[in-house]
């Protein structure tokens, strides 16, 4: 199953993509909630992990999780944030995710994601 990686901040985005490539995933990326929208409809028996940047233009992580989850229910959820608040923690349970804190190190994301991975397989 494909990771799908939504980050407004290229640098962050490119890099996340490059970790999870070569740690043998197959990677979509979308710099906004509209272009991951659009991913999850045109590939939704691709994508298994949506990994989405919490604060971004246009649609906020949450709310693009919510929307991907209706697209494809089954979908894992990986909120990243740099921000440290309770509200994330309430969104977090809200959607049955993950949240975790900028910076991440490469270790701690691969393997939240492999634990997402394993957890649908």
């Amino acid at each position: 199953a494909a990771v799908l990686v939504v980050d407004d901040e290229e640098p962050v985005r490119s890099f996340i993509a490059r970790l999870l490539d070569r740690a043998g995933y197959r990677v979509l990326e979308a710099p906004d909630g509209e272009q991951a929208l659009a991913l999850a409809r045109t590939e939704p028996e691709a994508i298994g992990v949506l990994l989405t940047d919490v604060m971004m233009p246009g649609i906020k992580g949450p709310e693009l999780a919510r929307q991907v989850r209706a697209i494809i229910p089954a979908v894992h959820v990986i909120l990243m944030t740099g921000y440290a608040a309770e509200e994330l923690n309430r969104e977090r349970d809200e959607l049955e995710g993950v949240l975790l804190y900028k910076p991440v190190s490469s270790a701690d994301l691969l393997r939240t994601i492999e634990t997402c991975v394993a957890t649908s397989a």
